[in-house]
């Protein structure tokens, strides 16, 4: 697909830059033709790589999808000059301010029997793809063309398809809306300087401020009055502010804009249908001149505004030519439409519908599918609001449940920390106690093995199976096990005791050889057994030192 311009001027360059940013057409499958070369777009888009030349009639050979980006009162004698050149595989897309679909396929038929012709107002945020589009379609476009150009215009920010006659106001709201957007900007920065901020610093904080809000309405989709309410706190600063806006009457200028930018796009289409009137001439005509001159025709027999400020009524055009006298047979587009039928069929259905019809009955159907979606608007947006309501109910019921079990989880919790701490105060409290009555440390008791020649120190073990009987030997163990138990007896038993039974079974049966080993081994045992364990004491040093 290749994409050709008319015109090299403030949209074509925008809408350039945004198709080849966004990527959906490379800047060599692009053609722009302008008679001025010297235009600085003109060599921004040389720069880009676009294929620029000063012939009309080149751009369209090059071209599959066709954009007029000139002013409206150059579009009659550019379509002269074009015309011959347009084939059936041509899009003709028209951005001219005011300019019908239907003014431009009279044109184009003379030349070309179905002409398709489509028409779009955008903006030039386009160029960093936050454009805001609008389209209709012409009587021959088919439903793959208004899909082939709305994926273009999408790619530059948002596009959606409207009825033909509502073009002229979105011309005077998002068309020219740049261009409120940057005055007040530039009115907000000269506040901020006159309250001594930078220059710089102050364009920079009033653009964000407008692209912040702009971020906010639309991703919380709420009216603008309630996001305005949620700013101006109780005798704060800011409703201060609004005041004095609202006392120079900021909604009424606005407004105001909107309307003359309209009107004026009616005035620059009603210039453009007088086709005697030279180029020269039709820049100098004034709008008293305009007043005096009748209604122009256009094909499809369509609402048409011939005033100015003054003259807010509609004029309907009279169908003159042989070609737009539609004989209607008898029951044949009438205006017996259902709503469901009327508000569910598109632009281009309804404009085949209109074909034949009286003016009256094109004021009234107009009218009707009009009431009837603001109707269906607002029917839906009370489902979505209940919807939304449901929603959050059911959130609102999960993050309960969900809050219980954290109550529930938490209270025991709670109860494993008490238990915790009271485990740790009655550790504290022992560690106190052991710090203020210090333990002596006795040593342990190494088991002895003796020999003639030899005295071993065995291991911790279980008492009985270190106990092992050596009549060859002539050895008597006693485990570290068992000097550990006796090291734990309580000092009550007597340590004079245990000294005695030290010396008595071990010192005089064992050494003195007055004894067996193995009975001194199993009386051991028995007193071990029995609770009456030795202490390491004097008796238990001189047996140590005896058997060195």
């Amino acid at each position: 697909m290749s994409v050709g311009f008319i015109g090299a001027g403030q949209v074509a360059h925008a809408l350039v830059r945004g198709f080849t940013a966004a990527g959906v057409i490379a800047a060599h499958r692009i053609t722009a033709s302008s008679p001025d070369t010297d235009l600085p777009t003109v060599h921004d888009l040389r720069k880009m790589g676009v294929n620029v030349t000063i012939s009309n009639k080149e751009t369209v050979k090059r071209s599959d999808v066709l954009f007029l980006a000139v002013k409206p009162h150059i579009i009659p004698f550019v379509l002269d000059e074009i015309g011959p050149d347009i084939e059936e595989r041509h899009l003709i897309v028209s951005c001219a301010a005011g300019v019908t679909i239907g003014s431009i396929e009279k044109k184009l038929k003379l030349h070309t029997p179905s002409p398709k012709v489509m028409r779009c107002m955008t903006n030039t945020a386009v160029v960093v793809r936050e454009g805001a589009t609008v389209y209709a379609t012409g009587t021959h476009a088919a439903v793959e063309d208004g899909k082939l150009l709305e994926q273009l215009m999408a790619s530059v920010g948002y596009c959606t398809e409207v009825e033909e006659d509502l073009i002229d106001a979105v011309t005077g709201l998002s068309g020219s809306g740049p261009a409120y957007a940057f005055i007040a900007v530039d009115a907000l920065a000269d506040g901020g300087v006159k309250m001594g901020l930078p220059r710089r610093l102050a364009v920079r904080l009033g653009a964000q401020a407008l692209l912040g809000a702009a971020k906010m309405l639309l991703d919380s989709e709420q009216h603008p009055g309630q996001l305005k309410d949620n700013v101006c706190s109780p005798g704060g600063a800011t409703i201060h502010a609004l005041h004095v806006m609202e006392s120079g009457g900021f909604r009424s200028l606005l407004i105001n804009a909107v309307e003359a930018s309209c009107v004026r796009t009616r005035e620059l289409q009603f210039l453009a249908d007088q086709e005697k009137i030279s180029s020269a001439a039709i820049k100098k005509t004034t709008l008293n001149k305009v007043l005096q001159q009748p209604g122009d025709q256009d094909e499809l027999g369509e609402i048409r505004c011939a005033g100015g400020p003054g003259s807010r009524g509609m004029t309907t055009t009279n169908k003159g030519n042989k070609a737009l006298k539609v004989k209607r047979e008898p029951g044949e587009n009438g205006t017996s439409l259902t709503d469901d039928e009327l508000v569910t069929m598109s632009v281009r259905e309804l404009n085949q519908h209109l074909r034949g019809l009286t003016k009256e009955e094109i004021i009234q159907l107009k009218q009707r599918r009009r009431t009837l979606k603001n109707r269906g608007y607002a029917a839906s947006c009370r489902v979505k609001r209940v919807t939304q309501k449901e929603e959050l109910e059911k959130q609102k019921a999960q993050l309960q449940q969900e809050v219980d079990k954290l109550a529930t989880e938490n209270a025991s919790m709670k109860v494993e920390l008490d238990a915790l701490r009271s485990k740790y105060e009655a550790l504290q409290s022992f560690a106190r106690t052991v710090a203020r009555n210090p333990v002596t440390t006795r040593a342990p008791m190494a088991s002895i093995i003796r020999s003639s020649e030899l005295v071993i120190f065995a291991p911790c073990g279980p008492l009985k199976p270190l106990l092992s009987q050596h009549t060859s030997s002539n050895i008597s163990l006693l485990s570290s096990a068992s000097a550990l138990h006796i090291q734990n007896t309580s000092p009550e038993n007597s340590h004079r005791q245990r000294d005695r039974w030290l010396e008595t079974h071990i010192l005089h049966s064992v050494l003195q050889g007055k004894s067996n080993p193995s009975t001194t081994a199993d009386l051991c045992l028995t007193q071990l057994s029995s609770g009456v364990c030795p202490r390491q004491g004097k008796a238990s040093e001189d047996l140590i030192n005896l058997v060195g």
